[in-house]
């Protein structure tokens, strides 16, 4: 399985935090491994590309394209600032994709929900809180609701959101707010954020307004401020079931 996955570093944190992130990574997938940077730091690793002042959503697109040019089969998104503390972390997430026909898988969040698969005795959580600094895709979900939208210029979040938002238009993601998070496995620095640009919360600013405007305009609601209402628990289980159901690979 090892030749099907490929991983994608987000460098956005400080020089030692790409290190350690790198590092702990099984020797078996570091030939997979992409550097995405935004930042003023170097890599050893050659397969890396500096950007700059950029998107968020451009370093990921970068990312699923070097994956789906190689035909690699799943891809992991990982913030700098990630550390695998759990080797086998990428195998088990796979097998619960699937197991539960879940093909975007976040990292851990709180409050998480655990649902439990009766036949095969896994776990997958579910969490109201949308950790993007892990993140699993399976290629052909890129196929069917594209790549991150750069329009969402000087934001962390609001790509990764709207890209689950498309997904729960085709019916491929729970609803509104649940995310199929990893549960435990990485542990994380708490380096400041070095990304050129970036900036984490509106202000002013004006490409972090006008990002929030073009959500505001796509999606009806401001993230924070007046989300749609949550499901209840029943209705994510029902919906678990379903993806279950029309996308398990048993």
């Amino acid at each position: 399985m090892n030749n099907e996955i490929a991983i994608g570093i987000l460098d956005i944190y400080e020089q030692e935090d790409l290190e350690s992130c790198y590092t702990s990574i099984p020797e078996e997938l570091k030939n997979n491994t992409f550097v995405a940077s935004a930042t003023k730091n170097k890599m050893v690793n050659s397969q890396y590309r500096k950007y700059g002042e950029v998107p968020m959503a451009t370093l990921r697109n970068w990312l699923l394209t070097e994956f789906r040019k190689r035909n690699y089969k799943y891809f992991f998104l990982l913030y700098s600032n990630q550390i695998v503390d759990n080797k086998k972390i990428f195998e088990e997430t796979i097998q619960n994709a699937k197991i539960f026909g879940t093909w975007v898988i976040m990292g851990d969040g709180k409050n998480s929900l655990p649902l439990e698969d009766e036949a095969s005795g896994q776990t997958i959580y579910a969490s109201p809180q949308m950790n993007s600094e892990f993140m699993f895709i399976f290629n052909n979900i890129v196929s069917k609701v594209g790549f991150f939208d750069e329009r969402f210029y000087n934001t962390k979040d609001l790509d990764v959101l709207d890209f689950l938002i498309r997904l729960r238009e085709k019916g491929l993601y729970p609803p509104a707010h649940y995310n199929i998070t990893i549960g435990e496995g990485m542990k994380k620095t708490f380096n400041k954020i070095t990304k050129i640009g970036y900036k984490d919360l509106p202000e002013n600013e004006k490409s972090v307004a006008i990002s929030y405007g073009y959500f505001m305009h796509r999606h009806k609601y401001f993230p924070g401020q007046n989300n749609p209402a949550r499901i209840t628990k029943d209705e994510l289980i029902a919906y678990i079931q379903k993806l279950q159901k029309n996308y398990a690979k048993k």
